[in-house]
């Protein structure tokens, strides 16, 4: 017999960012496929099946919502509802042991739009216990899911160029910014540093960058970044060039 009342913990599993809670916890009930989708604001390919699956040997209760993604020069995120832009069938499910529902995304917004638009579809699994006789602790993890949606004109493309860079010290200071329709996502991200000499000084370290890799630039946004230089590029640092292999 449990000796309190059941305590619900959530854990977020996010496209991009993966923010799980510092602590061990048992395998996540619930899986949305697919995790990043992108749509036309129009014709057949303006909707998408989404599978929710249980994995757990008990009942779970499922809400689907979207909201808006910005993100700030920083990276940091803001959302918003974004409600009246989507159908969202069904909204809320009832998942039995090891199956899995479908749910249909519809865009409702305008069949043309000038550059890309950013959402997130987030399923969260809600604090309702459905199988009290199956509960042997008092805290049960439930998983929130925040999958990328976009809404892509045709055509869209993204320009990455750097704007800005600023040498203090051993740290370079640069700013990205995405002229395109269609946001960038970092991969494989390259600087090349040549000083006053004329010297070429590469920084290609993934650990030295990892705060670049795996980025988003949304289009007509910037992002600012900071990294180390490598240790004989000095302080004297003329020009800054980059390269980098896009993905979705």
């Amino acid at each position: 017999m449990r000796a309190g009342p059941l305590r619900f913990v959530y854990r977020v599993a996010s496209s991009g960012l993966a923010m799980l809670l510092a602590f061990a916890v048992p395998a996540q009930a619930m899986k949305v496929t697919p995790f990043k989708v992108r749509l036309e604001p129009s014709g057949y390919q303006s909707s998408q099946l989404f599978a929710v699956e249980n994995d757990s040997d008990r009942k779970i209760a499922v809400e689907l919502n979207a909201v808006t993604r910005d993100l700030d020069a920083e990276g940091h995120e803001t959302n918003a509802d974004a409600s009246a832009d989507f159908s969202i069938y069904p909204s809320q499910v009832i998942i039995e042991p090891h199956s899995s529902k479908s749910v249909r995304v519809q865009w409702n917004g305008p069949a043309q739009v000038a550059q890309e638009k950013a959402y997130r579809l987030i399923a969260e699994e809600l604090p309702i216990n459905l199988d009290p006789g199956k509960d042997g602790t008092a805290v049960r993890f439930l998983v929130q899911y925040r999958c990328a949606l976009y809404i892509t004109p045709p055509q869209a493309k993204s320009n990455v160029q750097m704007t800005t860079h600023v040498v203090d010290g051993h740290t370079l200071n640069f700013t990205l910014a995405n002229s395109g329709t269609a946001h960038s996502l970092i991969k494989n991200f390259a600087l090349e540093l040549t000083d006053s000499a004329g010297k070429t000084h590469e920084l290609s370290d993934p650990k030295v960058l990892e705060r670049v890799n795996s980025e988003v630039l949304m289009p007509g946004a910037e992002r600012r970044f900071s990294v180390l230089m490598p240790a004989d590029a000095g302080v004297d640092v003329k020009d800054v060039t980059f390269h980098f292999a896009e993905a979705f």
